[in-house]
């Protein structure tokens, strides 16, 4: 049992941590474009920090419409959710090592086309880790499993 243990141990850590890495991402991307908007848009941002990150599938009817009025005052915080949402469920659906690579593989390709900084930083992490993370997808595993 503990080599069992031991063996899924990595990939498990890897996966929620690399989740959580992406969050802080994003909420570091939002918090220098909130530095760069106007007054107004400024309004609209405060107080969203968190509904930004938060799981889009658990969000109530009005912290769904916050969501929607910051992604149309700012679009891109909403492609930075977007990508997030998409990468969270590349996590849940993904069957396979090799699926979850090609998913990947895409995932990446979009984010260095929207150019936001914050993001292309995060791929570098997930591009040093990528071996161990895509070994979270040969059983769908995580730490919350266990």
């Amino acid at each position: 049992m503990r080599k069992s243990f031991q063996r899924w141990k990595l990939p498990c850590v890897l996966a929620l941590k690399t989740l959580q890495n992406l969050n802080r991402h994003v909420r570091k991307a939002r918090r220098e474009i909130q530095r760069k908007a106007s007054e107004a848009e400024k309004q609209h941002l405060k107080g969203l920090r968190w509904i930004l990150v938060k799981n889009q599938d658990h969000l109530n009817e009005t912290e769904q419409d916050k969501l929607n009025q910051m992604y149309t005052v700012c679009p891109t915080l909403g492609t930075s959710g977007e990508l997030k949402e998409e990468f969270r469920s590349i996590f849940e659906t993904a069957p396979n090592r090799s699926t979850a690579a090609d998913q990947l593989s895409q995932w990446i390709a979009k984010v260095q086309q929207t150019g936001i900084k914050r993001l292309e930083k995060f791929i570098t992490t997930l591009q040093n880790w990528c071996l161990p993370i895509l070994n979270y997808f040969n059983h769908h595993i995580t730490g919350s499993n266990l």
